[in-house]
């Protein structure tokens, strides 16, 4: 098997929760990397070894919000898009190009949809690129 030119960041704080949406990307054809806070998610991009396409966060965070935390992760590698799961938010698309919202409850088929559309929108070349001239 072909290993996925994509590779997905889920933070996520809950401990019940982490696992299942790692769970369900594993649908997806993308490697998934996990954090529990903000500051695990970036010593995690920090120490991969390739390119993060995708964060994959909640809205309302304990630690700092998904917004300040999507900030730092663009400043580490450029161009990674955002998906952020919020409780009360309607699925619109941000005002940036690279950013989702999924409202909670959402179904499988829902969060599966979503970042595939994110990942498709993705060019790791061209983000690899992005990414190898900022350091």
């Amino acid at each position: 098997m072909t290993p996925s030119p994509y590779t997905v960041l889920v933070v996520e704080d809950y401990p019940a929760m982490r696992p299942l949406l790692c769970q369900v990307l594993a649908q997806c054809p993308c490697r998934v990397l996990e954090a529990a806070s903000s500051a695990e998610a970036i010593a995690t991009i920090e120490q991969h070894d390739g390119l993060v396409h995708l964060l994959l966060v909640d809205l309302n965070r304990p630690d700092r919000s998904s917004s300040e935390l999507t900030a730092l992760m663009r400043a580490l590698c450029p161009g990674v898009r955002a998906l952020h799961l919020c409780g009360s938010c309607l699925m619109v698309q941000s005002k940036g190009d690279d950013d989702l919202y999924l409202p909670k409850p959402f179904r499988v088929s829902d969060l599966v949809d979503k970042v595939l559309e994110l990942l498709r929108g993705s060019e790791p070349k061209a983000m690899a690129e992005r990414c190898d001239s900022a350091v």
